[in-house]
Parts: C-alpha cells; structure tokens; sequence
C-alpha cells in the first residue's frame, strides 16, 4: 500500500463518488473535487459559507452542501460547472438534507421535524410531507429507488406513508403502525414490504408489507432493553440487529424467527477465538523533538496466547451519554463475517463468521476507542480507525496495524471510506485527509 501527500479538509467531510471516478472534501466555504487516481483537482466550487454536510447524488452527477446554520443546500454539477441551485429555508430552520433514489430531488428536513421539503431541480416544483418523526432513521428508500418509506407520528401515534418517487410523490399507502415509539424504518432489500422497530420495551420488531398489512412481529425476552441498529446482509436472508443491553440478533427473513443470538461477553476464550491486541513499540526518548518521539512509537497487533482474554470497559468519566449496547455492526460484501461495536467495550471489535454457526471469529483490542470501521466493498478485509496516526486492516487471514507516514504533522485518523472500486481508501483526521491506494493483485497478508 502507498499513502498520497495530505490535503487540508474539514469536519471530516471527504467523500468518494458513487461511480469511483472523483473524491470530494470541504476546506471551510470552499468544495473542492479531485479525480481519484491521481488526486488531481478536477473542480473547485465557492459556497456562501461553511460547510457542513456534502453528499454525492446516486448517479455521481451532482453533489448537496448543506449550510444547516445558515439554512442553506447549494448544489453543483460535476458536468457543467456554470450550473448551480441555491435552496435557502429562510427562517424555517434546516437539521437535514438527502438526496431521492433518483438524484432529480431532495429532501430537506425543518428544524423540530415540522415537515419534509421534497425539491425537484428538473421541474423547480416544492412539494410538503408533514409529521416525520424524530428518531434516527425516519425514512428509507427501496433498492430500486421507486418507493419512499417514512415513518410518522400523527396524534401520538405510529404511522407510515409509502410514497411513489416516480409519480411525482405520490402517496401509494398510509397506515398505523403497531408500535409505541419507533425507532427507526428500513425496506426489506426485495421491495416487498418494511421493517419498523423499538429502542425502548415492548421492543417489536415488525414487518409490514406494501399494503401496510403485519407479516410478521419479531419480541425478544422482556428483558432486552430494545433495538439500536440493524442492517440485511447481501443476499438478504438474514437481518442483524443489535440491542441497547448489548445483544446480538440474527433473524432469518423468511421465518422472521431468530437463527441465535449472541452476547457480547467481557471475558474472550482464546482457545475458541482468534485475539488482537495493539501493542505499542518503546519510544526512543533520546531523540530531541516530541513529534520525532511520538513516531518512533509504532504500534502493531500482538496475537494473545492466553486462554482467557479479559476486554478492557468503558472508562466510568466515559460515559456521558445515555446510549449504550450495539452502536454499529455490518456484514462483509459476501456476507460471511458480520463485525458489532459494543459501547461497553468501546476499543475493541467483534466479528463474528456467519457460516460456522454465527461462532465468534475475531476481537481486536486497541488502546484507543474506535471512531470508524468500514468493510472493502469488494474483498473479505475492513478498515478501522481509532484516532491515532495508524491504519489498522482486517481479514481472515490476518491483521495489519500501519503507521501513517506524518507529513508535515502527524494526522491522527477519526474516519475512513473505501472507494467502491477498492483500489483506494481515503483517511480523514486532524484537518486533513490522505488516500491509501492498494495493489489490486495483493491481499491483506500480502501488503
């Protein structure tokens, strides 16, 4: 692997196109695009302020900075650079912007959920969706992109509005939904209907189809303290879900019944489950500088020979918000491994291999917490990112910790994003980011 010279950035906000072609990052008002071989500028475009959210639209053709301060979305095309849209909420307020399924419209979120502004930039028409409910994931569009599902709170009740993106938004079904606080609405991969859940007791699980009729209601114990995330794997047979108490769920799509369901214990069996941990390399203190002392201090993962491995807790002065249990987990492209993050055990991660009785892979243990994961979009390897001026990979094969060469400073990494083609994956910390490019003909082991 080869680290590019760095690029000043902020806020983290460095995003690869969906085609793979450009990465784009903001530098305070300005947007700037790069091709993605060779990191040369492409496009340079001058927002009206700071930015503080960029998104790509589906089709690589446009991008959506939002100024939610300002209660701004500016819009610029890669194609044709003269061509800009300005869309200013005024005094109504701005807490979130996307793009449709379509990349033609975007929807813009009020402040205190007042309402869903749909923005269509082919025809210049305003079209209002009322009631969205507060909660992490609201909405969600189907895979082929011709549905929206939203989730609602009319009345102080649940309800969803399936609305039809390719008939000018029009409502295709309103129905109530069986739970007493939502916590989130996501498409079942196949178009057939949608699951809604709970963060909080009864915490169902509920899947509904297209006519709003309940197909199936997945209830753990009552002791399970509700749902936190969850995501379908590639086939789409199998969903995970992780828990607020720090269990994990593997529900079969079919069925809806749960295949296991794994705990996330604070004692590893080395004997059964291959252990990481980070060590870090002495400093050489003769050495006359402190930036000359912090990079001879590499760090590298040590396997652990012991038989039981005690995971390091959440430090106590930690715990500052009221979230807790599974905060995220994700399959792997062929859906063979399935890593979870615990808030317990904030430094360490877990994969887990789905074909071996959803048995219990690999931990890695860091000294840091871990900010970022993301899994190579094509081969069997993850990145992570702990803030701290390394890289660390995984793979079945193994597990690579390498130090980001510091030039002119040491960039400590908080987020990572692969490029879809996997030939590349950009960095981003301490104000600025850097590409890692990958031989396509090496793996993990190998590099």
């Amino acid at each position: 692997m080869n680290f590019s010279e760095c690029f000043q950035q902020t806020s983290d906000l460095v995003a690869y196109s969906p085609d793979g072609n450009f990465v784009a990052n903001a530098v305070q008002y300005r947007l700037v695009v790069r091709d993605a071989e060779t990191l040369q500028v492409a496009r340079m475009f001058t927002c009206v302020d700071v930015l503080q959210f960029l998104q790509w639209s589906p089709d690589s053709q446009f991008i959506l900075c939002a100024l939610y301060d300002r209660g701004i979305i500016q819009i610029w095309n890669i194609e044709h650079s003269e061509w800009n849209c300005k869309i200013d909420e005024g005094s109504a307020g701005l807490i979130d912007a996307c793009w449709s399924s379509d990349s033609r419209h975007i929807l813009t979120t009020w402040q205190f959920y007042l309402r869903i502004t749909v923005w269509s930039l082919a025809a210049k028409t305003v079209s209002y969706i009322k009631y969205p409910k507060n909660c992490p994931k609201n909405k969600s569009f189907s895979r082929d992109g011709k549905f929206l599902a939203l989730l609602e709170r009319r009345d102080f009740q649940d309800c969803i509005s399936i609305f039809n993106v390719n008939s000018n938004w029009q409502l295709h079904k309103h129905f109530q939904c069986e739970t007493e606080d939502a916590n989130g609405i996501e498409w079942i991969p196949d178009g057939s209907g949608v699951v809604v859940w709970e963060s909080l007791i009864p915490n169902n699980l509920i899947v509904y189809d297209m006519q709003g009729v309940k197909k199936a209601n997945f209830q753990p114990t009552s002791s399970t303290a509700g749902f936190r995330c969850l995501q379908f794997d590639k086939s789409a047979s199998l969903l995970a879900a992780g828990s607020f108490d720090g269990r994990l769920f593997i529900l079969n799509t079919v069925t809806w019944k749960a295949l296991c369901i794994r705990g996330h214990e604070t004692e590893i069996d080395s004997v059964d489950t291959i252990v990481y941990r980070q060590e870090n390399k002495t400093p050489d203190l003769s050495l006359k500088d402190l930036k000359s002392i912090r990079q001879s201090m590499q760090s590298h993962y040590a396997l652990v020979d012991d038989k039981k491995t005690e995971l390091p807790l959440k430090e106590i002065c930690e715990q500052t918000e009221v979230a807790t249990g599974i905060s995220r987990l994700g399959f792997s492209h062929n859906s063979q491994f399935l890593y979870t993050v615990n808030d317990a055990h904030p430094q360490c991660l877990f994969i887990w291999k789905i074909s071996e009785i959803f048995k219990l892979h690999s931990v890695l243990i860091h000294k840091e917490s871990i900010t970022d994961i993301a899994w190579d979009p094509n081969e069997t390897r993850l990145a992570l990112a702990t803030t701290c001026n390394n890289l660390f990979m995984w793979s079945p094969s193994g597990s690579l910790c390498v130090r980001i060469p510091s030039t002119p400073n040491i960039m400590n990494v908080s987020g990572l994003c692969w490029n879809k083609n996997s030939k590349s994956l950009a960095l981003m910390g301490s104000g600025s980011y850097c590409v890692c490019f990958f031989s396509s003909d090496k793996r993990l082991s190998e590099a």
